[in-house]
C-alpha cells in the first residue's frame, strides 16, 4: 500500500473566509458581488 498525504487529498476550506469577507462587506455596507468584480478587475489590468 503506497504512502501518501491525507492533506493532499482533503478540499481545501474556503467556508470560513467566505464568511469573513461577507461579513465585513455587510459591516462596511458594501455589496460583496460589487467588490469581487472590482478585485477581480483591478488584479487583471
Amino acid at each position: 500500500m503506497p504512502l501518501h498525504d491525507d492533506r493532499a487529498l482533503r478540499p481545501i476550506p474556503m467556508g470560513r473566509k467566505i464568511q469573513t469577507l461577507l461579513a465585513s462587506c455587510r459591516m462596511h455596507e458594501v455589496n460583496p458581488t460589487v467588490y469581487l468584480i472590482g478585485v477581480t478587475h483591478s488584479n487583471t489590468s
